[in-house]
């Protein structure tokens, strides 16, 4: 691989990051039929989510339409550190921690930033492997640049290994996507089933809202794996530091989020119907003095 990091050094520790796995039973039937596109609505009011023994409160039995294997839920939390749930600012997470399964933290690959990790997670691959080893790169042999915020990141040339979703569609399952890096470029000739390209202005609410109508629809359209990607509170953390009331507000937005996304299951009667794997790409801290460290792709 002929790839350089634009820039050869980086002044962050490699950071602990919050993985949850909320483990729930689930049933789905694999789809078929040809996708459909996102579509925007106004953001409905749902009921609060109810408890039961330190659990969301479950229906006893999952509805008649979901059969065979469970839908996967890949929540991301971008730059969630494992100490922000101790901060008593998310008592829905800290909940379903409890509820579920939790590791006290997850080592981030090198370099420890957004696009790198995500692209692990869903390839399974080192960096050095995937292709995507930062945010900005430059293959100096053909001049190419990949810059985020730009087109270049939808050139299938940087993505070099096959991505969860790839996976399950080239497996004849269904795949929807409401952001995640890469998922909105054609890998291997292939996208999501349901996928969208990439807009930060996009509420939260309305992100969970898509994933309960991709659940909503019948056997033949409901997609087997679906991720949902959140910007905070990493987008506030860089700009005003993780101590600030900023992150403490983003925290409480997001835990507010996941309430959401779970009350709409326990309306569906889906509580113990999906597996949902929340995670994050890595930690943030505040450097008190520079370290200069070298990195050869």
């Amino acid at each position: 691989m002929k790839k350089e990091v634009m820039r050869h050094f980086l002044t962050m520790k490699l950071l602990s990051q919050v993985l949850i796995v909320v483990v729930l039973t689930v049933v789905i039937l694999l789809t078929s039929s040809k996708g459909k596109p996102l579509d925007v609505r106004t953001i409905p009011e749902l009921p609060p989510l109810q408890w039961s023994n330190g659990c969301p409160k479950s229906a006893p039995a999952c509805p008649p339409s979901f059969e065979g294997p469970p839908p996967l839920l890949l929540v991301s939390i971008d730059g969630f550190r494992p100490d922000y749930l101790e901060r008593g600012l998310t008592p829905t997470l800290e909940k379903l921690s409890l509820c579920g399964i939790r590791t006290p933290y997850m080592q981030p690959v090198f370099p420890s930033k957004t696009f790198p990790n995500h692209f692990s997670q869903v390839t399974g691959l080192y960096p050095a492997w995937h292709g995507i080893v930062d945010n900005f790169m430059n293959d100096t042999e053909t001049g190419k640049i990949f810059k985020l915020g730009s087109s270049t990141i939808f050139k299938p040339f940087w993505w070099e290994a096959e991505p969860i979703w790839v996976s399950a569609v080239k497996q004849g399952k269904r795949a929807a996507t409401f952001f995640w890096p890469g998922s909105d470029v054609r890998i291997n000739g292939t996208r999501p089933t349901y996928y969208r390209n990439y807009s930060g202005s996009v509420p939260f609410e309305e992100r969970v809202d898509q994933v309960h109508r991709w659940l909503d629809d019948p056997p033949t359209d409901r997609p087997s794996l679906i991720t949902m990607y959140l910007s905070e509170p990493d987008a506030a953390a860089h700009k005003h530091g993780v101590h600030s009331k900023e992150v403490d507000e983003a925290l409480v937005k997001v835990d507010g989020i996941i309430e959401r996304l779970f009350a709409g299951l326990q309306m569906r009667n889906l509580t113990d119907c999906v597996n949902v794997l929340i995670m994050s790409d890595h930690g943030t801290l505040i450097l008190r003095k520079l370290s200069l460290i070298l990195f050869l792709a």
